[in-house]
């Protein structure tokens, strides 16, 4: 039970910070052609 606790953990952490630096890279790029 712990151990797939700590990898279902793992594994949303790891989604959520991929989902973040997506948006991350996705947001700028349309500021930055807007701005140019």
């Amino acid at each position: 039970m712990t151990d797939l606790s700590v990898l279902v953990f793992t594994g949303v952490i790891l989604a959520l910070i991929a989902i973040y630096a997506v948006r991350l890279r996705v947001v700028p790029m349309p500021s930055l052609a807007a701005a140019r």
